[in-house]
């Protein structure tokens, strides 16, 4: 009974948010349109169905009825301004002053320490593979900023965990580009893309690494996460509705009115933002004590484990199938270039000029056959892009019979590199197999 009870509640909870707003936003309306809709007697055409509807729905039935608008009318607006609230803290003045920050000192101080311990053990585990941590977090992608780091909160986490990373080292927190006095501190650096990759793991391990691992865990952090969603949820249609009652009422009501639900709105959001800093002292206590992984600490750990332990082979293989999938992206774009607009033109020469790169990089591993076919493709693909981005800025014509030509050529040397590629590979796996240093 209790096991089945623990498995309703989160639903329950789930349900709860949307259907309050929605009740919330239905009520907002009624009141800014009650004055304008016609009476029974006057209602015509749609209006004049619902009414009818009304007569034919018992009380039970309207109650349903009212409940399913006010969810996905909830759901919606949940939804819709899940941004905004988020976005509010934006703001560095109204973050401090209403404390909307996700992440509490105890919180800083965990993300440091898992940012520092990921670093040493990945350093660790590479140390003879010839792959440093900056090219595994590159490879995972593992990014340095993302469009939602311009956030005060954001900066916090950056600062904290660059000020306890270097206190810890003893080396500069600040880094600093060339011809500065202080050397750039790649260490720090690593630990906060480390670090901001678990606050971006946050919500997956809410809702599902605790999920069947530890319930009373899991439970204990939905129930917070829901008490904030639930208070962010109800707090637009409450300033919504004390607009239209600040309307129609005037005069000094709507001066108490509007200053109430202000500082009701208000602290509804800091309410959210403790109950979410408590989730998240949770859910970062419980990795750093390993009760649980984050998602991409686990892939980083796992590919630097393969990293090390791959042949030869292995890395010719991989080496060669990016740039076989380079090399086949640009190709395909080329083909819709002309059955669909001349803008594609820039993207086929980006995906060119990436293919070259991919060359450059992965050319010391390849055979010099190898090398020909691809760099042939390559050289093609260019030129068909310079033929297409000159069209598009004005300097000529594209002679399409050529370009067709120009493809066929393309494609063919892409599996004769392909190809050739393959047998190097099967070659080298006859050859006693050996780990890459």
């Amino acid at each position: 009974m209790v096991s089945a009870l623990a498995n309703v509640l989160p639903g329950i909870r789930d349900l709860r948010a949307p259907l309050a707003a929605g009740y919330i936003w239905l009520l907002g309306l009624w009141l800014a349109l009650e004055p304008t809709i016609p009476s029974r007697s006057q209602a015509g055409g749609v209006l004049g169905s619902v009414y009818e509807l009304g007569d034919e729905l018992s009380t039970v039935g309207l109650g349903i009825a009212a409940s399913f608008v006010a969810y996905v009318v909830g759901a919606l607006s949940t939804s819709l301004f899940a941004t905004p609230s988020s976005g509010l803290r934006q703001t560095t003045r109204l973050s401090r002053l209403l404390r909307l920050e996700p992440f509490s000192a105890q919180a800083l101080d965990a993300l440091a320490a898992l940012g520092r311990s990921t670093r040493t053990d990945l350093a660790s585990i590479l140390s003879m593979s010839g792959v440093d941590v900056d090219q595994l977090l590159d490879e995972i992608r593992v990014t340095t900023r993302t469009p939602t780091d311009d956030s005060w909160w954001a900066g916090r986490v950056r600062r904290a965990v660059r000020a306890r990373g270097a206190g810890n080292r003893g080396t500069p927190s600040r880094a600093r580009g060339p011809g500065s006095a202080t050397a750039r501190d790649f260490e720090a650096e690593q630990e906060e893309r480390i670090a901001r990759a678990v606050t971006r793991d946050l919500d997956t391990i809410a809702t599902t690494r605790l999920l069947g691992r530890d319930q009373d865990l899991y439970s204990a952090v939905d129930r917070l996460r829901a008490e904030m969603e639930f208070r962010r949820a109800i707090a637009p249609p409450l300033a919504f509705a004390a607009l239209v009652i600040a309307g129609r009422e005037g005069g000094i009501w709507a001066v108490v009115v509007v200053a109430f639900v202000a500082v009701l709105t208000a602290g509804l959001f800091a309410d959210a933002a403790r109950l979410e800093r408590r989730a998240n002292d949770v859910l970062l206590d419980v990795l750093t004590d390993d009760r649980v992984q984050s998602p991409t600490l686990d892939r980083l750990r796992g590919r630097a484990v393969a990293i090390t332990t791959r042949t030869p082979a292995d890395e010719l293989e991989q080496a060669a199938s990016r740039l076989a999938a380079a090399i086949r992206r640009a190709i395909r774009r080329f083909e819709q270039i002309g059955t669909s607009e001349p803008a594609l033109a820039g993207r086929a020469h980006a995906d060119a000029q990436q293919a070259q790169a991919l060359l450059d990089e992965v050319g010391p591993l390849l055979a010099p056959d190898v090398i020909d076919s691809a760099g042939a493709a390559v050289v093609l693909l260019q030129e068909m892009a310079d033929l297409w981005m000159g069209a598009v800025q004005g300097k000529g014509g594209v002679d399409t019979d050529e370009v067709e030509v120009m493809l066929g050529r393309a494609q063919t040397e892409e599996q004769h590199f392909l190809a050739r590629a393959k047998r190097q590979v099967a070659l080298l796996r006859q050859a006693p197999a050996t780990p890459s240093t």
